[in-house]
């Protein structure tokens, strides 16, 4: 499969294709952006494959064509037995569900011999939903095979995760992100491939703003430590007002207080942010260590928080209120 990392995965599936001991249901759990959806794309390439090539390296021992028509079908989206269902206004409610998936499960497959249904941000169907796929997985048709992919396997409902077998998909290693950088021609930054922590979904969304949303980030951190309540609020207000930005931001204060905890416990300053060292410096000599860490605790909490669709101004409020206390 033409993908970078998983190399785990990738041979499990290499292993149970040859025995043909494919399982009807899987959940692909991991990171957003580190490959789940595009391993799932690759599986279908090969699994829908008219003229699949066979190869003495044990690790690739099978692979697609890249020619036939199914090939090209895939690879376009467009195949009749390759169903993606993303996440949308109306992805929770149970109509939507009947009409993209459990109509479709019945019908046998057009062309090939598997009809495959990838189920992206399955952590965002309600119980109702979910309730309705246990039905599909627990007396699946011969020809079905079925993937929910989450970056939260714990939101899904236990009967669900008991009758699916469930691949647990690591984060990229800097060498793969390296390896993406380079086949994708993109100029290796050391610092954007940290920030990235493993997954090529971030760094494919890192561009030239980078350094100026980090340091966006760092000030408006600054601002809540020094702010009045009123001016916390207009900052409340402020960022709110765009979700997927918060979050980037939230990510860059993350790696702002692992500094403040380095530099505090060891005065470490091979830091991220060694551009900062003296903001870090001052914050460090005055927040005490375990409140660094209970910092760091409820940002990653509410990153979480905010992805499950949890009210962002409640959210925001209460870990804007927890950072300013000393």
């Amino acid at each position: 499969m033409n993908i970078i990392g998983h190399e785990r995965i990738k041979n499990y599936f290499n292993k149970v294709i040859e025995k043909n001991k494919l399982s009807h249901s899987y959940i692909f759990e991991g990171k957003e952006g580190i490959g789940k959806k595009t391993l799932a794309w690759e599986l279908a390439k090969l699994l829908l494959c008219e003229q699949i090539l066979t190869s003495d390296n044990p690790y690739h021992p099978i692979s697609a064509c890249e020619c036939c028509p199914a090939c090209h079908l895939v690879a376009a989206k467009t195949h009749p037995d390759y169903i993606e269902i993303e996440k949308d206004t109306q992805f929770t409610k149970i109509d939507t569900i009947k009409e993209k998936l459990l109509n479709e499960i019945y019908i046998r497959p057009y062309k090939g011999k598997y009809k495959i249904f990838v189920i992206n941000e399955a952590e965002s169907l309600n119980a109702t939903g979910q309730n309705a796929i246990l039905k599909t997985i627990e007396e699946p048709p011969p020809y079905l095979i079925i993937i929910l992919i989450t970056t939260n396997i714990e939101i899904l409902l236990p009967t669900v995760r008991s009758r699916c077998i469930n691949l647990l998909f690591n984060d990229l290693s800097d060498t793969d992100l390296q390896t993406y950088c380079k086949q994708n021609s993109i100029p290796i930054n050391p610092k954007q491939l940290k920030f990235a922590q493993g997954s090529i979904g971030r760094l494919k969304k890192q561009t030239e703003n980078f350094l100026l949303t980090s340091q966006d980030a760092i000030n408006i951190l600054m601002q809540i430590y020094d702010s009045d309540v009123e001016r916390l609020y207009q900052i409340l207000t402020s960022l709110t007002s765009d979700k997927e930005k918060f979050l980037e931001i939230l990510e860059f204060w993350k790696l702002f207080l692992r500094d403040m905890l380095l530099y505090k416990r060891v005065g470490s300053t091979d830091l991220f942010f060694n551009h900062y060292l003296s903001e870090i410096k001052m914050l460090s000599n005055r927040t005490r260590y375990i409140k660094i860490i209970n910092n760091i605790e409820l940002i990653i909490e509410s990153i979480t928080d905010i992805k499950a669709n949890i009210n962002i101004k409640l959210v925001t409020e209460n870990l804007l209120l927890y950072l300013k206390k000393e």
